[in-house]
């Protein structure tokens, strides 16, 4: 978030939720869920399993740093994304 000057307050818009709250699930006192860390890893143009640490792959849209399913597998995030932020 510091990196690409994204604010708690603008992922908590994203999630639906108060600034509050992302600051509690940051420090870790509570836990974000899966379709959460989705919507996170979206907008900070990155993979779920590079923000819990099973990859160091930054972008999963990088073309030299990934395969095209990675980027395939992206690009059906966003369209979850998108989804849950509609609250389909």
């Amino acid at each position: 978030m510091w990196e690409q000057h994204i604010k708690q307050t603008d992922l908590a818009a994203s999630l639906g939720l108060d600034q509050t709250a992302v600051s509690k699930k940051n420090r870790g006192s509570q836990s974000y869920s899966v379709k959460q860390l989705k919507v996170i890893a979206f907008k900070l143009d990155t993979s779920v399993a590079y923000l819990v640490g099973e990859t160091n792959v930054i972008s999963p849209t990088d073309p030299d740093a990934v395969g095209s399913s990675v980027a395939s597998s992206h690009a059906a995030l966003a369209q979850s994304v998108e989804r849950f932020t509609r609250n389909e």
